[in-house]
């Protein structure tokens, strides 16, 4: 579900990526493999450095070696949570539920 939620914030996520942002789904919380989808996205990169970091050497892996580290630093200093819950209802559903349990 986390690669769902950063797929829900196209604006950052395609910057990040640096590819255009019609290459991001519009329904993120449709995409079963979210982890798969975002990796794809990421080969179409202009950045040599984000595809070496994402996207698996050999046809074994699933992501790349730097691959948590790299989307660490997305979800740090990128992504925004407000944009991606207007485009993710399972994300809004999740942070209304947060927001009513530190409310009691």
């Amino acid at each position: 579900m986390l690669e769902n939620w950063l797929l829900a914030d196209r604006q950052s996520l395609a910057r990040f990526l640096r590819v255009p942002v019609s290459t991001m789904p519009t329904e993120p919380d449709a995409e079963r493999h979210a982890k798969r989808v975002l990796v794809d996205i990421a080969r179409r990169s202009t950045s040599k450095t984000i595809g070496e970091a994402l996207v698996p050497y050999d046809s074994c892996g699933v992501v790349g070696s730097d691959y948590v580290p790299t989307m660490s630093e997305f979800i740090t200093q990128h992504w925004q949570a407000v944009a991606a819950r207007k485009t993710s209802p399972s994300l809004e559903r999740a942070c209304q539920r947060w927001l009513a349990i530190e409310s009691v």
